[in-house]
């Protein structure tokens, strides 16, 4: 039960902003992109039949509870994909809002963690199964979570894998994020990787740096500059077109390695590492 009203959030319509994108949507549920903050993605996934919903890091709570009372639906679960305030920041305003809330996620510091997961663990939100899959790095007990059941599967990827690139290891090492990345590149090629950030523009720019006689790279990069032109999202992509065009996913690309002269018996978590510490000093 919503404790403050649905009535309540409704007239704070006027005075927040909430941008939001639909992602996908059928008959018994709605996807939808919210925007946060000034480059931070949440996503809500919406249950026609039950009207309620789950909130993958929805750190901004003012926009969320908005976005929930514009669909008229009330907030079940949360995936949080790591403890950073941007990701998780939202969760115990959220939970005070509604009445049995469950926060799922793969660190205790969590904010309002009482679902802790780990690597293959799969539950059920929103009549979806979820996948957890271990991507540690960025923080050390990151995940992300896999739809496998959805037309096309999606990866919620938190700050492991952005379009065009990587999260920062802030607490982990180039071989674990180069660990994490091998396990996503496995996941089918169509799936949507809906990440926690707008970093496009500048990942493809860095990309394209490294990588000038890619096509496709290039093509996206021009089609990214012109959606941002219009304030329009550049997120979800796929797996199929992360792996033609991320360098941070190719560190075994003989175009990669050429490109950054690196010697040819440097490992892949070396050349990781060489990436990550060029892309650091944009």
């Amino acid at each position: 039960m919503f404790r403050n009203g649905i009535g309540r959030v409704a007239a704070w319509q006027r005075a927040l902003r909430s941008f939001s994108t639909t992602i996908l949507e059928d008959d018994q549920r709605k996807m939808l992109q919210v925007e946060m903050f000034s480059d931070n993605y949440s996503y809500l996934i919406i249950d026609k039949q039950s009207n309620t919903a789950t909130a993958v890091d929805p750190a901004q709570p003012s926009v969320i509870l908005k976005e929930l009372a514009k669909q008229r639906v009330e907030l079940r679960d949360i995936l949080t994909t790591h403890h950073h305030w941007d990701h998780a920041g939202g969760n115990e305003e959220l939970v005070r809002h509604f009445d049995g809330v469950c926060v799922y996620g793969g660190e205790k510091k969590i904010k309002a963690l009482n679902r802790f997961v780990k690597d293959g663990d799969t539950f059920e939100v929103s009549g979806l199964e979820i996948q957890t899959i271990s991507t540690p790095c960025h923080t050390a007990g990151h995940v992300t979570f896999f739809l496998p059941r959805t037309n096309p599967p999606v990866l919620f990827s938190g700050d492991t894998l952005f379009v065009g690139g990587c999260g920062r290891f802030f607490e982990g090492t180039a071989k674990q994020m180069l660990r994490a990345l091998e396990k996503l590149a496995k996941l089918p090629k169509k799936t949507l990787v809906c990440c926690g950030h707008e970093y496009t523009v500048g990942n493809l720019e860095f990309a394209y740096g490294i990588d000038p006689y890619n096509i496709k790279l290039e093509e996206k990069l021009s089609w990214a500059q012109k959606q941002r032109e219009k304030k329009k999202p550049t997120v979800p992509s796929t797996i199929a077109e992360e792996l033609s065009y991320n360098p941070f996913m190719r560190v075994h690309d003989p175009d990669i390695r050429m490109n950054l002269q690196v010697p040819s018996e440097y490992s892949d978590d070396r050349v990781m590492e060489i990436l990550r510490d060029m892309k650091n000093q944009m």
